[in-house]
């Protein structure tokens, strides 16, 4: 994924989070298009995905339909922010 291609993703993913709330679009949000930007670019979004995850409840709650697909380091960050932004409430399915 190149820079603009992860920046228009980016974009794209805060834009249809704040135009819906239904519950199957989410999650193919977060499985789709939210897991491959945390996969191929998540070094470089990790800071505004931490930001964005204690500032929004509803990208905070995206982040728990996410699995495990990146570096390490990344995804210790991301699972970190995930579980402390939403008061440790992960759903059981989501946790290792």
């Amino acid at each position: 994924m190149t820079t603009i291609e992860a920046e228009d993703c980016w974009l794209t993913i805060q834009r249809l989070l704040q135009r819906t709330s239904d519950p199957e679009v989410l999650a193919a949000l977060a499985a789709g298009p939210l897991q491959l930007l945390i996969a191929d670019a998540g070094p470089r979004f990790i800071d505004q995905i931490e930001h964005e995850a204690w500032s929004n409840p509803a990208f905070c709650q995206l982040l728990t339909f996410v699995w495990d697909c990146t570096r390490t380091e990344v995804w210790a960050k991301v699972d970190a922010v995930r579980t402390v932004a939403a008061g440790g409430r992960m759903t059981p399915a989501h946790q290792e």
